[in-house]
């Protein structure tokens, strides 16, 4: 069985047209094999159109909690680029599934302020602000105790990063 998994992990890696069959499973057969960093430098091909990495990162940014929970086994072996699209998504997964995002934070594998803002490069004031401005609604709606002093926190620097964003343009 675990050649079949990895059989189909090295198709899948090999041809981008298989690229989309990536699944929470098959990355982790995969992280059993191998290191955080080996694994994802096979799924980041370098391919601007078809570049497996970017699929992983639509997945999580789905909100789905099979694919967040992939983030603390990923997150090791990122770097540069990999490492800030990570961070640019979850910024983003903030508007689908606000409480995992929380929990990643919680758990120390992520800052307040690396996460709690637009994160994406070179967007217009008005689209930081309207992204801002949803994910102060989903994020404000996360009632679990556990997570209130990190929701709080996150809600900090929203508002700091809307004012900012009002009055400097940034």
């Amino acid at each position: 069985m675990r050649f079949f998994a990895v059989t189909l992990a090295f198709v899948a890696l090999t041809y981008p047209a298989l690229a989309g069959d990536l699944t929470p499973y098959l990355i982790r057969t995969m992280l059993a094999k191998d290191n955080p960093t080996a694994v994802v430098q096979a799924i980041d091909n370098g391919d601007a159109e078809n570049n497996p990495w970017f699929g992983v990162l639509d997945q999580i940014e789905t909100g789905d909690q099979d694919w967040i929970a992939l983030v603390p086994l990923l997150a090791p072996g990122t770097d540069a680029g990999t490492a800030e699209g990570l961070v640019i998504t979850l910024s983003r997964t903030l508007k689908t599934n606000a409480p995992a995002v929380l929990q990643l934070i919680a758990d120390g594998q992520f800052t307040v302020d690396d996460i709690c803002l637009d994160n994406d490069i070179e967007v217009p004031v008005t689209d930081y602000i309207a992204f801002l401005d949803k994910i102060v609604v989903t994020v404000a709606a996360v009632l679990d105790p556990a997570l209130r002093d990190v929701r709080n926190a996150c809600l900090h620097q929203i508002g700091t990063a809307r004012i900012s964003a009002l009055v400097d343009g940034y």
